[in-house]
């Protein structure tokens, strides 16, 4: 199951067996939001990467160009992270 719920479910089964009780969350996905959700009390604190949200009958955001560049650079890197 690759729900966002499930995903978010398996990162505290892997916080649990590396013995860790909280971390702070940085994601660019739905698993982000659901793991904040799901489990506050092993969330230290939430940074949306890409904090753009489905909103039914809208046109879908789109961010100026200088967030789009980071926006790009930091899903391109492995140095953010």
């Amino acid at each position: 199951d690759t729900s966002s719920e499930n995903q978010a479910d398996a990162l505290v089964d892997l916080l649990d067996a590396l013995k860790i009780d909280r971390l702070p969350v940085l994601g660019g996905s739905a698993g982000a939001l659901a793991f904040a959700i799901r489990h506050p009390d092993r969330c230290a604190a939430l940074i949306p990467l890409l904090p753009a949200t489905y909103v039914p009958r809208r046109s879908p955001v789109r961010p100026p160009a200088l967030g789009a560049t980071i926006t790009d650079y930091c899903l391109g890197s492995d140095f953010p992270f």
